[in-house]
């Protein structure tokens, strides 16, 4: 149930941050990528502070070097973790948001985010199993 509810969620987030990328990209028009971001980070500030988030694990853990602001729109619209963590940040309080992050950070998959997904709701279950 806890399962279906976060994939659910999972997918609503997505759709929702996908959704607002857009509406920043297509206010914008022909404006740099800079002003989308900005344009976003007024509209959804949550948005931007995951994707930077998501970006830093990769940039740490992944050797991505381009963190440019249409590296951050591609992860909003392209990276099944965004929506991940973007749901996760929509339901839970900023300390346990980054206790999630931090268990995210220590389950890294660079070329498989969906096994990156998997691996860090097990390492989580694993450690709420230990405090029950």
């Amino acid at each position: 149930m806890v399962m279906k509810l976060q994939s659910c969620l999972q997918l609503i987030m997505v759709a929702v941050g996908v959704l607002v990328a857009g509406q920043a990209t297509a206010a914008s028009g022909d404006t740099n990528n800079t002003d989308k971001i900005k344009a976003l980070d007024a509209a959804c500030p949550s948005c931007v502070t995951v994707a930077n988030d998501v970006m830093a694990i990769r940039a740490e853990h992944c050797q991505l070097k381009n963190t440019s602001a249409e590296m951050m729109i591609s992860t909003m619209r392209n990276d099944p973790m965004y929506g991940f963590m973007q749901a996760v940040d929509s339901m839970v309080e900023p300390a346990t948001y980054k206790t999630i992050l931090t268990a995210a950070a220590t389950q890294v998959d660079c070329g498989n985010p969906q096994n990156w997904i998997d691996m860090t709701q097990k390492a989580l279950k694993k450690s709420t199993q230990k405090v029950s």
